[in-house]
Formats: C-alpha cells, sequence, structure tokens
C-alpha cells in the first residue's frame, strides 16, 4: 500500500486544480469480475457495484487479528501520515462517523473531518443542552433563511441540488452540518471537525463531501457555545 500511495499522491497533488481542497475519501472498495478464469473469485457485497455480485477476494493470513473499519483506517491514515500526506479533511460514511477511536484518533492529529452521522447522533450545544441531530433540525432550523441551496454535483438523473445548514456545538472546533432533499426532503447528518485557528465555511464544509471538492466562499465565523443565527455562520 505505501508504495502505490508514494507513487499515486505527487501525481495526484500535480493534477489538482490550484486551490483544491485535499480529500481523504474512507470507503471500502471491491474488484468485480465476471469471468472464469481467475482464481479466488465468490459473490460477496460489492460497493462498486451496488450489492452482491461476483468479485475477487485473496486468503488470509492465518494469524490476522479481527479490526473493525474504524480500526483499519486508523492504520491506513497513520501510514499515510507518516508519509508525510497532507489532508485537507478526511471524510467517510456512518461507519466511520459512529467510531469515536477513529474521531479522537483524527482530532489528536489536528485532521479535519466531515463524517456521516445518524441521525440520533447526540450533539452537545450551548447551555448544557444535549440534541439529536433531528432534533437539532426540529428546533432551530425551521426558517428557510438558515439554509443554504447548493448543487452536489450531476448524477444520472441530472444536476442533485440540496439544501444544506450547519449548527455550532458548545466546542467551538465542531459542528454539525446538515444536507436537506429539496423535492422529498429526506436529511443526511454529518459532524464536522476543523481545528482551532483554521477558517471554516460553510462552502468547504459542503465541498468536503463531494466527489469533486472545490472550497469556495467567505470566511465566517460561527457563534462559540451554541447555536448562532444569520449571517454566514452556521445555524
Amino acid at each position: 500500500m505505501s508504495v502505490v500511495r508514494r507513487f499515486a499522491v505527487p501525481h495526484l497533488d500535480a493534477a489538482a486544480r490550484p486551490h483544491a481542497l485535499t480529500i481523504g475519501v474512507l470507503d471500502e472498495t471491491g474488484q468485480e469480475k465476471h469471468g472464469t478464469a481467475t482464481a479466488g473469485v465468490k459473490r460477496q457485497h460489492m460497493g462498486c457495484a451496488g450489492g452482491i455480485d461476483n468479485g475477487i477476494t485473496t486468503a488470509l493470513p492465518l494469524d490476522l487479528t479481527f479490526a473493525t473499519k474504524g480500526e483499519l483506517a486508523i492504520g491506513l491514515l497513520r501510514d499515510a501520515y507518516a508519509d508525510a500526506v497532507h489532508l485537507d479533511f478526511v471524510v467517510g460514511d456512518e461507519v466511520y462517523g459512529t467510531c469515536t477511536k477513529l474521531r479522537t484518533f483524527l482530532e489528536e492529529h489536528g485532521q479535519a473531518y466531515v463524517l456521516r452521522v445518524r441521525a440520533t447522533f447526540i450533539l452537545a450545544l450551548g447551555g448544557g443542552t444535549s440534541l439529536t441531530g433531528e432534533q437539532v433540525v426540529a428546533r432551530h432550523l425551521k426558517q428557510k433563511r438558515k439554509w443554504t441551496i447548493h448543487s452536489a454535483g450531476t448524477g444520472s438523473k441530472g444536476e442533485r441540488i440540496y439544501a444544506w445548514a450547519w449548527i455550532a456545538t458548545a466546542r467551538p472546533v465542531h459542528y454539525l452540518l446538515v444536507r436537506k432533499h429539496c423535492v422529498t426532503g429526506e436529511l443526511a447528518f454529518h459532524y464536522c471537525h476543523v481545528p482551532a485557528g483554521r477558517p471554516v465555511t460553510l462552502p468547504c464544509l459542503i465541498a468536503a463531501g463531494l466527489p469533486c471538492p472545490v472550497c469556495a466562499g467567505q470566511r465566517s465565523r460561527p457563534s462559540e457555545g451554541g447555536v448562532s443565527s444569520g449571517g454566514g455562520g452556521p445555524g
């Protein structure tokens, strides 16, 4: 893995657009295989196929110990940091967002992240208040002016337009980013960390979770220890 990373990263950096964000995406991968001549092929869940399909699997060493996906991610990131790989953000789905050990590791390394969490994820807000993500939306994001419309890129059915909002928490380095489908109203929640002293904008947090992230927008400062309103800051 280190050999591949040391080869690929310089080329990716060289190909990046000026001022683009450098994103580390935590995601499982697989290799589809539909022929009959390759050894080690079996039916399994393949993220790239969107379900169960034929894919290549490999023999595992007998002394291999179990590790959760969060722990595997920590190992990969530790190796990347040892190779002096710089990441503006690390992003991942709920499997990684709910892993406390992974979030702690990232914060100890001064790493910003945008990680998906469940609607029931509990946030500490100002004044000693604790709410789930869905409760935050119901209580603090009812006004239309709290939301910003932003494209999530082009999908198979055309441009994907969502409404976005963010909320400051009791800790000034943590935020909740919420994405809402403009037609169905379906919500997605992201727990975000940006190290102290680093400027943070809503467009940057949105961009971190998109396929081709580009940082844009003006700097803004959230209110400390609670929910702010109006202006360019969160929620």
